[in-house]
């Protein structure tokens, strides 16, 4: 799956800013009492200057064995009350180190509250942690899991180590154009307990002189080492922030960790001439791409659309973007057809630049009372579902008028001629045959000739004959994916939180997919022919161990290939997810944030969002 990018080109941005993350100052001699003494009379002449807190900071910070110097500040980083569900759990937790003024972090302190825990890291996010949650699941073996693109561990503790490790005498720089956001990490070999273990970081603002670094540095090692400590001021370590072990695992060729030590005249050196970005690229620490990882595309579409509430998304054979939208209408608990005063008047069926996102073409004024599912079959056939009308309709390419109406309008019913709110469709593209996942009320999927012949009804396999008589059908078959060269259709079975697939042709059940991190549902599927995988979403949850997001998964056994989300403020509600094979693009409709959001393999995205015009950060997430 990992291969290292030769493009040196489309990165020497993001090597350069991965080096001045890394940026290290080294304590490279032991300094006699006078002389802290001296030093710290220094400290004394600056004033003393507060940090702001971010979210992850608590506010009882705790006291160092001895008093600080003078113009020292503290920062702790906690787990906010972490409860693990099980053993052996990895909980992260964000925090905003510090804006616009640089400091540099000259102390560690971990504060491990119980013997559940035996390990405490920290990690440095080039751009934003990976979840905005206050505490969520996360793997140290998956960057992707706790920082959103690239991340370095910044500083680590096992018990089995020191137990109270602190200092090496290196000093790592943060704010400004250097890390503001980081991540806490820590391993529960024991659930079952709350939690608010974490660091307690000493930070020296940069109007210091660097002498002041080099005694706030030597104070902090001496002042929480520890019998097993005996190498603080050593030169073993390496004093460049060390990128994630695991993340290395992925590249074709494995890093020698040999290569990543420096001596002691390596230190001098980056010290008095710096590295640029060139040299950093070159060096060892490279960051690989996981191939065909999902990337979000940061200013998709360019400018902001007005939408109502998103149900579907498809994509044609060019890979234009359709969207099934709802106006101004929403759907609300308990919502009755007789409760809508006529059609929806604006527009509902909008077509999309894939560069862009600017608006192609927009149609279905006064059609549609409660739009929700959408596709887009090979022939260019538009493909809708209301769950008002309880209809399904066909639309011939540049066509606004219906070539196939299934369903009678607002009449609800459980025979072959009638549906019950209908979810979506899939269609089979050298025969036209197509699927339709019926739906809120009727636990099953029909198939249908290409002229609207009834073939067979598919329902749920219990696969168990022990299982609850919930799980003996579907419950809201939500999404259909039909992957044509495995002859499979696979069907989000929502409030199962599962995905059954059967045999296209016969209907008979194959296998099915069922995952603790969908977290209680999947509401959509799609699959993506080039790469032979299932793209999946699951729905809202609040648990922080199982975000709402999205899944690559192995269309065979399930096994979850890669996870994503949209960085910072995450998903607000994702309802349907749909893939254009040929590139890669994978887009997903959120009627939470009213929206849809594109994703692109790591490589491609890279490229996209450096050419896109700069914006403020946050306008794709109003």
């Amino acid at each position: 799956m990992g291969s290292l990018l030769q493009h040196r080109h489309l990165y020497q941005l993001v090597a350069f800013y991965v080096c001045l993350l890394a940026s290290v100052a080294l304590a490279s001699r032991e300094f006699l009492p006078d002389e802290i003494a001296e030093a710290l009379q220094s400290l004394r002449k600056h004033k003393d200057k507060d940090i702001s807190s971010g979210a992850k900071v608590s506010e009882n910070e705790q006291e160092s064995p001895l008093a600080d110097p003078p113009g020292i500040m503290t920062k702790r980083l906690a787990m906010p009350n972490v409860l693990p569900h099980q053993d052996d759990v990895y909980s992260c937790s964000p925090a905003r180190l510090i804006d616009e003024d640089q400091a540099h972090i000259v102390g560690f302190k971990p504060e491990p509250q119980s013997a559940a825990i035996d390990r405490i890291e920290l990690y440095g996010c080039l751009q934003a942690p990976a979840s905005n949650e206050n505490a969520w699941a996360c793997s140290r073996e998956d960057m992707s899991s706790y920082c959103f693109g690239p991340g370095v561990l910044m500083y680590e503790w096992t018990r089995e180590g020191c137990e109270d490790y602190l200092a090496r005498g290196e000093t790592i720089t943060v704010g400004g154009p250097f890390i503001r956001n980081v991540v806490l990490m820590v391993h529960y070999m024991k659930g079952g307990s709350t939690d608010t273990s974490g660091l307690t970081l000493k930070l020296l603002p940069n109007s210091y002189p660097s002498s002041d670094l080099n005694t706030a540095v030597d104070f902090y090692s001496k002042t929480f080492r520890t019998d097993c400590e005996t190498t603080a001021s050593s030169g073993d370590y390496d004093p460049f922030v060390m990128v994630n072990k695991a993340y290395n695992n992925r590249l074709n060729n494995v890093i020698d960790e040999s290569q990543m030590e420096y001596s002691d005249a390596d230190y001098s050196s980056s010290l008095t001439n710096g590295i640029d970005g060139q040299q950093s690229f070159e060096s060892s620490y490279r960051y690989g791409f996981d191939e065909g990882g999902l990337e979000i595309v940061n200013r998709w579409p360019l400018r902001k659309l007005k939408l109502g509430q998103v149900s579907g998304v498809g994509t044609d054979k060019e890979g234009r973007v359709y969207l099934f939208h709802r106006a101004e209408r929403m759907w609300k608990p308990g919502s009755q057809p007789e409760d809508y005063k006529g059609p929806i008047y604006m527009p509902t069926v909008i077509t999309l630049d894939p560069k862009t996102g600017t608006v192609i073409d927009a149609w279905g004024a006064k059609k549609f009372y409660m739009p929700h599912g959408l596709t887009v079959d090979d022939g260019g056939n538009v493909w809708l579902t209301d769950v008002a009308l309880h209809q399904v309709f066909k639309f011939p390419p540049g066509q606004t008028r219906p070539s196939l109406v299934l369903g009678e309008a607002f009449t609800s019913g459980e025979d072959t001629q009638h549906f019950c709110k209908p979810t979506d469709v899939a269609v089979e593209s050298k025969t036209g045959n197509f699927f339709v996942a019926d739906g809120y009320c009727n636990s099953r999927v029909l198939k249908f000739a290409s002229n609207g012949t009834v073939l067979m009804e598919i329902t749920a396999h219990a696969s168990n004959v022990e299982q609850s008589s919930r799980l003996n059908s579907f419950q809201i078959p939500h999404s259909l994916a039909l992957a044509e060269r495995r002859q499979l259709l696979c069907v989000a079975d929502r409030e199962n939180a599962r995905i059954q697939c059967f045999n296209s042709t016969t209907g008979a059940f194959v296998h099915e997919i069922v995952r603790q991190e969908f977290a209680g549902s999947v509401y959509a599927v799609t699959y993506d022919d080039r790469k032979d995988v299932l793209y999946a979403i699951n729905g809202r949850t609040n648990d922080p161990w199982y975000p709402t997001q999205g899944f690559t998964l192995d269309i065979e056994d399930g096994t979850i290939l890669d996870v994503w989300q949209p960085p910072y403020a995450g998903f607000g509600d994702p309802h349907d997810v749909a893939a254009y094979s040929p590139d890669g693009s994978v887009y997903v409709a959120d009627i939470g944030y009213n929206r849809v959001w594109k994703f692109e393999e790591m490589e491609q995205a890279v490229e996209d969002n450096a050419i896109l015009p700069e914006i403020d950060r946050w306008s794709n997430f109003l």
